[in-house]
């Protein structure tokens, strides 16, 4: 099997973005009480500790959809975990639609699994 560099480059990029996801996410679940409590404090409202857990899965499901396309040893779980990632970012951007609002620049977190999955697509 041969894997393009494409999806080695962007598996690399997926990989130092998803472990600062899982520390920060690790972090907020972590500190989610004393950081509601500021938040009242400020006249604030967090959000429910779900949104944050599913923001850490979502992190771990990137981590190892990156380690995946790095090590590259099996063309099936390389798609499946990059299928994962896709519905990860695809659930984002419509949680992000539905309680901020849509931007467009939100449609950028899409090029890093589009990308994946052309690397994917490209290796045989």
């Amino acid at each position: 099997m041969k894997k393009s560099r494409l999806l080695h480059v962007v598996s690399i990029i997926i990989i130092i973005f998803s472990t600062i996801s899982v520390v920060y996410g690790s972090i907020a679940i972590l500190t989610y009480s004393s950081m509601t409590s500021v938040m009242e404090a400020e006249g604030l409202t967090n959000y429910p500790v779900g949104v944050y857990t599913f923001s850490l899965i979502g992190a771990c499901v990137e981590l190892a959809a990156g380690i995946a396309g790095v090590m590259y040893r099996s063309r099936k779980a390389v798609l499946i975990l990059g299928i994962l990632y896709c519905l990860y970012i695809l659930g984002s951007l419509c949680f992000s639609a539905v309680s901020g609002g849509f931007s467009i620049s939100g449609l950028f977190s899409c090029l890093l699994p589009a990308l994946y999955m052309w690397g994917w697509y490209q290796s045989k």
